[in-house]
């Protein structure tokens, strides 16, 4: 037991100086590597830029069949378009949460009932800051796939709309990249089983 606390005590102190600046240096990365992910994929750096009608006009399709199929699946799209901005808001107030509590979850790390606090703020944390590359990411595979369908990049008809419908879907599935990435970090908790 006074081992553990030795431990715990030095584990905290270093969260307590270290947390802000890790902190920091995760989210300008994540940042960074989301405006990455927007220029290659979508050709945007902002969310103000996003056009996704611009690449193509009603002349570029090359079968009706399939623009009516994704117009159809558009309808969908407003439920990713809600999620989307639920996330954010939500991965913006929960990083502003995590980062200020988890120098005091940590000291739940000197005692053995409190260690699973830390490591579950830590998990969250890291999935609440990578959270938007992972949307973009994506966001922006599944515009590419959708756009390349309705400009005939596919010209077996029901080839076409299977994978119209695969990017729909996964444009739909980014809302739940917080879920998929605290699931990813399983392995920062020791108390996990890939963690242990």
């Amino acid at each position: 037991t006074l081992g553990r606390g030795v431990v715990g005590l030095v584990q905290f102190g270093f969260v307590w100086f270290a947390w802000i600046g890790y902190g920091v240096l995760l989210v300008a990365a994540a940042g960074g590597l989301s405006h990455a992910l927007m220029g290659s994929l979508l050709g945007v750096t902002t969310w103000n830029d996003l056009n996704l009608w611009r690449p193509f006009t009603v002349n570029d399709i090359t079968n009706g069949t399939v623009a009516f199929i994704l117009g159809l699946m558009g309808l969908l799209m407003w439920l990713a378009a809600i999620g989307h901005v639920f996330v954010l808001l939500a991965r913006s107030g929960s990083l502003l949460v995590l980062a200020a509590t988890t120098p005091i979850s940590a000291a739940g790390l000197v005692v053995d009932f409190g260690r699973p606090w830390f490591w579950k703020s830590l998990r969250w944390f890291h999935a609440a800051a990578l959270t938007p590359p992972l949307m973009v990411l994506c966001l922006g595979i599944g515009v590419k796939i959708t756009t390349g369908i309705t400009i005939g990049a596919e010209t077996d008809l029901l080839k076409s709309i299977g994978t119209a419908f695969v990017g729909v879907v996964l444009i739909c599935t980014s809302t739940f990249s917080p879920l998929a990435l605290y699931k990813l970090f399983a392995f920062v908790d020791p108390g996990s089983t890939s963690g242990a």
